[in-house]
């Protein structure tokens, strides 16, 4: 995976995508001035368990135990080539199953929900509907935007907030703080992703890798 090629695993296991990057399935993007659709929408169940579509750092978690009318999400870091990152957003999650912390790829996120602006046939879910029971609307939304890591903070540019306070950067460990290349694209700097195997099979095959290295590791000191 690379800056100019975002490849992620499938957080979810034979989901039907309902709603690809660009498209206008609503008029919501239109009426907060963006393009279109700046991520994939995937259906299944409500309650059905999102995984890590790869291996980062959660650095937010938004909404975690307010109301279903506001978007409940997940926001993890990874680390790409020359200083470059992307965040990857886990979105209408029903539960949060992490905190902020590093995790694998594969590692339980969220449970899927319609927390959040939701929709079905192109009409807005109501918070009264589902309040009263409703899972209309449930779908896991996922984007990513890619980041420029750095130390200085410059006026007129756009970097990922805090946690705690949303007007504030956030800044990691080692004092980078996160700014989003070309916000102004139409998509709030969101960017198109590519979507491989379940991730669940990524720690299968991490198990395998671990296993072959100690089996080299054993076969060297026969030698």
């Amino acid at each position: 995976m690379t800056k100019d090629r975002v490849e992620l695993w499938m957080p979810l296991k034979n989901a039907i995508l309902t709603q690809e990057y660009y498209e206008n399935a609503n008029s919501w993007y239109k009426e907060n001035n963006m393009l279109g659709h700046g991520g994939y929408d995937f259906v299944t169940y409500y309650d059905d368990v999102v995984l890590l579509a790869e291996s980062g750092y959660v650095y937010k978690i938004v909404n975690k135990d307010a109301d279903i009318s506001q978007f409940r999400a997940v926001f993890q870091l990874v680390e790409l080539e020359d200083d470059y990152a992307v965040e990857i957003c886990y979105g209408h999650a029903n539960s949060i199953l992490v905190g902020n912390s590093y995790y694998k790829c594969g590692s339980p996120c969220i449970t899927e929900g319609n927390t959040g602006n939701v929709f079905t046939d192109g009409r807005a879910v109501s918070v009264e509907a589902r309040k009263e029971g409703s899972k209309a609307g449930t779908h896991l939304h996922i984007q990513g935007r890619l980041c420029k890591k750095t130390k200085d903070f410059i006026n007129g540019f756009h970097y990922l907030s805090c946690q705690e306070n949303a007007g504030k950067a956030f800044r990691d460990s080692d004092g980078y703080i996160y700014r989003v290349v070309d916000f102004d694209n139409g998509y709030n700097g969101c960017i198109p992703l590519i979507f491989n195997k379940y991730a669940k099979d990524s720690l299968i095959m991490t198990k395998i890798i671990e296993i072959l290295k100690i089996i080299l590791n054993l076969l060297k000191g026969r030698s």
